[in-house]
């Protein structure tokens, strides 16, 4: 019988090779590090979409949809017979979990998927793979960790009829290659201190922003003209400093503001077991091919029993209380994923507040479907204000199940970028002469999102594309030398493992990687060249800019309507190989099959009329709510 070695991480890779392995069986790379690893050492591997069907695997994760918002609405009603109050309030505890609720169920049936179409391929093979514990959770509400081994928790579970291995997760950690500077633990800590406080976070927020004249206003009696920002200000932004002029007073909050501990749980693990598993109707959920994954799932699902009621009812009390002291007369958001920013919003609306979320991010992909944003902002919000009228028909295929204004305003923090042409020279820079080149990379998701793209998102296929867009980008440097320079800008989120091919960029002076130092905007300043991975919200950014744009669509797919759009402004291509031949034939002959002061794609999608007054619209709308309303 033959060995197939399923790997996902480096240090996988290394605990087989330390056993003998290498020329003992086939490998199979399930994660960029793998990949990275497996070709350092030269050895030949396959990736899980050579045996998979991308069509189909996007038939399984949209079916999902509908069996997890039925699983949600099920176990609320059960959930609620305790507690009428939260269910007249419109409370939902499992149903404002669905964001991270339909990641994990789509990461558990992809990789059930994935392994049964390798096992079917490799029929007469021995599968050889890692299993660690569960992991902590680092993100939000019940994500999976980016080191969770799920396929060796899958492969632990009965009915796959075939011979497997399970080798214990080795402890050497992996490798990340690019290490940005941290700040202290000491400051980290006290900005944690700080947010979680209402009151001390607006004084101290104010005293950054106005200096010593806000310090008057903390003994003032509160203004009757009062808003609630939650989460992040983004677009709103742009709007707040007229509404200051003009005598309104912000407060800011999110949710580490109703950071409640949990009481002692009162249900266990078992009994939401025996809920569930004498149930047919509820273990459909839960199968795939065969195989159920109930167990890999329960603690989060008993997690959710135990802790949602408590802290919506401590979430409404708080914000109840916030809205009354401060005299809050709405609630402007921003995207809305979060249990507690859904609790938050509802109770808003309950007190009779709009509640307005200004979209946020790219929305509207192939399908419509891009991470479930259009879906989760209809959830609990009053009116939605999107970039464009392509973005309003994407919330709108939800009008039904959610009555919601849905109105067309623009983004103004896009409306800022339009008009820039060249690069904004740096003082006394060595190569002001050299064409830049920025180079945006997306995101590996890993285990924590899975089928928020249409097609679905591969960290496997990414990785392929960065490394040829990479290998492309290390021969112009050398071919061109000074004259070229290359700004390699890599995502900053700090839950995503950096590529490992930004090892074999050091030492190389035509290519500088950034990760947190410069925002990817701040770096289309100065660059003359844009090239994009994945076309998600870095293609609104960069084609409201006048600069030549390349990108292509083997990760992140658009409809046709946007393709058509799209092609009239960037370079796009089905693949990356393509897109550097574009872009080679662009640096020598000048030649750009695209119109760089093509607007059409970006009034769909990102400015609406395109007339740079976004904000104004939004500002309009938004006091016609509130004087609507009477708060």
């Amino acid at each position: 019988m033959d060995n197939l070695f399923l790997v996902e991480r480096q240090s996988q890779v290394a605990d087989l090779l330390k056993k003998g392995m290498r020329s003992k069986g086939r490998w199979i790379a399930a994660g960029p590090s793998a990949m990275w690893a497996l070709e350092q050492e030269g050895i030949n591997y396959q990736i899980p979409e050579d045996f998979c069907d991308s069509q189909r695997l996007n038939e399984l994760c949209m079916a999902n949809r509908a069996k997890v918002e039925w699983l949600c609405h099920q176990l609320d009603d059960l959930l609620l017979q305790q507690f009428p109050k939260l269910k007249v309030m419109g409370m939902q505890p499992y149903y404002f979990h669905i964001f991270s609720l339909n990641a994990v169920f789509d990461a558990l049936v992809r990789r059930i998927y994935e392994l049964k179409s390798i096992l079917a391929a490799c029929a007469d093979s021995s599968i050889w793979t890692h299993i660690d514990k569960p992991q902590p959770w680092t993100l939000f509400d019940g994500f999976f960790d980016h080191k969770e081994t799920l396929y060796g928790q899958l492969l632990a579970l009965a009915g796959w009829n075939h011979e497997i291995n399970l080798l214990e997760q080795p402890g050497n950690q992996d490798l990340y290659c690019y290490q940005p500077s941290n700040r202290p633990d000491f400051f980290k800590k006290l900005e944690d201190f700080i947010v979680k406080r209402f009151k001390l976070r607006n004084m101290v927020t104010d005293f950054r922003d106005e200096g010593l004249s806000a310090v008057p206003g903390f003994f003032r009696q509160k203004s009757h003209k009062s808003l609630l920002v939650y989460g992040g200000t983004y677009e709103w932004s742009s709007v707040l400093p007229f509404l200051k002029r003009n005598g309104w007073k912000f407060y800011y909050s999110d949710d580490r503001t109703f950071h409640f501990k949990s009481k002692k749980d009162k249900v266990t693990v078992q009994e939401v077991e025996g809920l569930i598993s004498g149930k047919p109707d509820f273990m459909n959920c839960f199968e795939s091919h065969g195989i159920s994954f109930l167990s890999i799932l329960l603690s989060r699902l008993t997690w959710i029993m135990n802790s949602a009621p408590g802290k919506a009812q401590k979430t409404i009390a708080e914000m109840s209380k916030l809205i009354r002291k401060y005299k809050i007369k709405a609630l402007l958001t921003a995207t809305s994923a979060t249990f507690t920013s859904h609790v938050v919003a509802q109770t808003a609306r309950n007190s009779g507040l709009p509640v307005i979320c200004w979209q946020h991010g790219h929305v509207g992909g192939n399908n419509n479907n891009i991470q479930l944003n259009e879906y989760n902002d209809m959830m609990t919000s009053g009116t939605l204000f999107t970039y464009g009228d392509a973005v309003s028909s994407a919330y709108e295929q939800f009008a039904d199940k959610f009555a919601r204004n849905v109105i067309s305003i623009g983004s103004a923090n896009l409306d800022q970028i339009k008009g820039q042409t060249g690069p904004i020279e740096k003082e006394a820079e060595p190569e002001s002469s050299s064409k830049r080149i920025l180079y945006v990379t997306s995101p590996y998701y890993e285990s924590k999102w899975y089928n928020g793209f249409s097609p679905p998102w591969s960290d496997q296929l990414l990785y392929k594309e960065q490394s040829l867009i990479i290998k492309h980008l290390l021969a112009l440097t050398h071919r061109y030398e000074t004259e070229l320079k290359v700004y390699v800008k890599l995502h900053p989120s700090a839950y995503s493992e950096d590529p490992c091919w930004v090892a074999g960029l050091s030492g190389n002076p035509g290519i500088e990687v950034i990760k947190h130092e410069l925002s990817f905007t701040q770096l289309m300043e100065t660059s003359d060249i844009i090239i994009i991975d994945a076309p998600t919200t870095t293609i609104l950014q960069a084609a409201a800019t006048a600069k030549p744009v390349f990108t292509h669509l083997n990760i992140v797919g658009c409809t046709d309507e946007a393709k058509k759009l799209l092609d009239k402004r960037v370079i796009c291509t089905d693949a990356a190989d393509e897109l550097m031949q574009r872009l080679n034939r662009y640096l020598e002959t000048g030649q750009y099959d695209a119109d760089v002061h093509n607007r059409e794609f970006l009034k769909s999608y990102g400015t609406h009329i395109d007339d740079g007054k976004s904000s104004q619209r939004a500002l309009n709308e938004l006091l016609g709510i509130i004087d609507h309303k009477g708060v």
